[in-house]
């Protein structure tokens, strides 16, 4: 039987000794007024390689895309595609 975790997020990445390492961690319950100084629990630590890394985060741009299309999530024309993740067409050296 396959596992399914649930997460609020990535609570840090790494990439040591070659592979590429995700901690993700969900929000605790707390009272009302504790909720500012709330600090995410780890539940998982994912461990991929940088090729494998890669084939992941095309694969969540195609799903952004879909999202963005179907109006589930929306995006200022100016700040899609800039920077360094624009380029996902890279192979991993080594």
């Amino acid at each position: 039987m396959v596992q399914t975790l649930y997460a609020d997020g990535i609570r840090n990445m790494a990439l040591i000794n070659g592979m590429i390492r995700m901690e993700y961690a969900t929000c605790p319950m707390v009272d009302a007024e504790a909720q500012e100084n709330v600090d995410m629990e780890t539940q998982c630590v994912v461990v991929v390689t940088p090729n494998n890394f890669l084939q992941c985060f095309r694969r969540m741009e195609q799903m952004a895309e879909k999202m963005i299309q179907a109006g589930i999530v929306s995006t200022k024309a100016e700040e899609r595609r800039s920077g360094p993740a624009c380029n996902t067409e890279m192979q991993a050296t080594a």
